[in-house]
């Protein structure tokens, strides 16, 4: 099979990690990969792994150039599968590959476009009508909506994509970054702690993504900064990433007067990142929406106890490995904290959380999604 897929993006992110599975995982099996996105690290990412690349970035909603460009591209590579992320990309190359008679055409935005975060009433009837026109695209010229969990594939149906047209297919991790020996795991706990200055014997609360409004590290620092910590305690709270929102949460850190307290490192290496949750000792993950919560999978493959926002999607894939917090209410998720802080005071180690990391092995492996992937696609075609 010759698959092209399509983002509009060019830095990482769960969308981007997603669409990395897909193309090493395709490219595995033996299928010629073609990718279409903007520049940026991610480019670099499936260039590494034998894609072939064309940076692009579409302008408008509707681009007409984009449209044509990639039209072309689309006939003069013979392509057999177009696989689009998120509503530009989407839209975009339905309309290309309708034009120029592709067959198969997969399309998935990873958060459904009504829970994205709204600022006010404007953005709220642009949300709505974004998801009204992104429906009617997809029900008009997809050959299949990808959802990620049922509980996505209920609010795509609400938002007006026929229930014929998706089809659930979940997300995974790589587990063999997060398989490693106990020896391994204590390595790369003490290279982050002295890399970022945190005392190799204190509590760590760890949050891993992008800086953004919809992952509300905000919360979580509101959270933190009323901890009560017992004298000579060493307590951190981690942001592993970088993003939009950094110097705004600086900021918030520095007016909490919790600075020495808080690390943030910026973007780092993907090659890095299961190094950052073996640092930690406890996730956090307060986001306000989520496709899937891909973090979550990770962070519970490295056997770390997690709070997350009470989010439908993400108590559906953590189930009762996962303790859960309300978004309307700070002072509990400060309680869940402070009970972290207690328990750790008294014994010096948090429990793994062993049940976790058996469920994520057993669900979520790269091996089931990219084989669930070709067997759509061949289905497809037919």
């Amino acid at each position: 099979m010759k698959i092209l897929y399509v983002l509009n993006s060019g830095t990482p992110g769960g969308m981007e990690q997603h669409v990395l599975y897909l193309v090493k995982g395709m490219i595995g099996l033996g299928h010629e990969v073609h990718v279409w996105c903007k520049p940026g690290e991610i480019y670099g990412w499936f260039e590494q792994v034998g894609a072939k690349m064309t940076e692009a970035q579409i302008k408008y909603d509707i681009d007409p150039t984009y449209i044509s460009a990639l039209g072309h591209y689309l006939e003069d590579n013979h392509i057999d599968v177009v696989h689009a992320h998120e509503l530009k990309a989407v839209v975009n190359s339905l309309i290309a590959s309708n034009k120029f008679s592709v067959k198969v055409k997969v399309t998935h935005t990873h958060t459904p476009i009504s829970e994205w975060p709204a600022g006010g009433m404007l953005t709220g009837v642009k949300r709505f009508i974004q998801f009204k026109l992104y429906s009617h695209y997809v029900n008009k010229y997809a050959s299949v909506e990808i959802a990620l969990t049922e509980s996505r594939k209920k609010v795509k149906m609400r938002e007006g994509i026929t229930e014929s047209k998706l089809r659930i297919i979940p997300n995974c991790f790589n587990s063999e970054a997060f398989t490693v020996a106990d020896e391994m795991r204590e390595n790369f706990r003490r290279e982050i702690r002295i890399k970022y200055g945190i005392p190799l014997d204190a509590l760590v609360f760890v949050n891993v993504g992008r800086l953004s409004v919809e992952k509300n590290q905000e919360f979580l620092i509101n959270a933190f900064s009323d901890l009560d910590i017992p004298k000579n305690s060493n307590v951190y709270l981690l942001f592993a990433g970088g993003g939009i929102l950094e110097n705004h949460l600086k900021d918030v850190v520095e007016s909490k007067k919790i600075k020495e307290k808080v690390i943030f490192t910026g973007i780092f290496s993907q090659e890095n990142l299961p190094k950052f949750y073996y640092a930690g000792d406890v996730f956090v993950f307060p986001s306000k929406a989520e496709g899937f919560g891909l973090v979550l999978i990770e962070a519970l493959a490295a056997a770390m106890p997690v709070l997350a926002s009470d989010l439908p999607v993400l108590k559906e894939v953590g189930s009762d490995t996962v303790d859960y917090f309300s978004l309307h209410d700070k002072a509990y998720l400060t309680k869940m904290l402070q009970g972290y802080v207690k328990y750790f005071s008294e014994n010096g180690v948090i429990p793994l959380n062993v049940k976790g990391q058996e469920r994520v092995n057993m669900l979520y492996t790269e091996q089931a999604f990219v084989a669930a992937y070709e067997n759509l696609y061949k289905e497809l075609l037919g």
